[in-house]
C-alpha cells in the first residue's frame, strides 16, 4: 500500500491514490494498518501561529508507528519502531547520541 500525506494546504491524504479521512476527526482501516486523524499527540516542534493541530497516526506492520503533524504549509514527522539489523543513520540508530 502507498499512504500519501501532504500539507493541509495541499489537501493530500490518500491510500493507494484514493482520498481517505475526509472528515475530522476520523479513522481508516486497511489491510494490516490503521490510520487515525485527530488532535492527539505531543508536538515535536512548536505549533505555528494561527494553525490548528491535526495529526495523522499510522499504525503499520511490524509495530511501526508514524505520526504526521500536518500544518498549513509544512509537516513534522515522528517515527517509532524497534531497532532493525544493521540500522544506521544520523538520527534514529538507537545509540543515544
Amino acid at each position: 500500500h502507498k499512504i500519501e500525506v501532504g500539507t493541509r494546504e495541499s489537501g493530500v491524504l490518500t491510500v493507494d491514490g484514493k482520498p481517505v479521512l475526509s472528515t475530522f476527526p476520523s479513522s481508516y482501516s486497511g489491510d494490516a494498518f490503521t490510520l487515525h486523524y485527530d488532535r492527539q499527540g505531543k508536538v515535536p516542534d512548536v505549533v505555528p501561529e494561527n494553525n490548528e493541530k491535526r495529526v495523522l497516526h499510522m499504525h503499520l506492520p511490524l509495530g511501526v508507528k508514524v505520526s504526521v503533524f500536518q500544518w498549513e504549509n509544512y509537516m513534522d514527522v515522528q517515527i517509532e519502531m524497534s531497532p532493525q539489523p544493521a540500522q544506521d543513520g544520523v538520527c534514529g540508530n538507537f545509540n543515544n547520541d
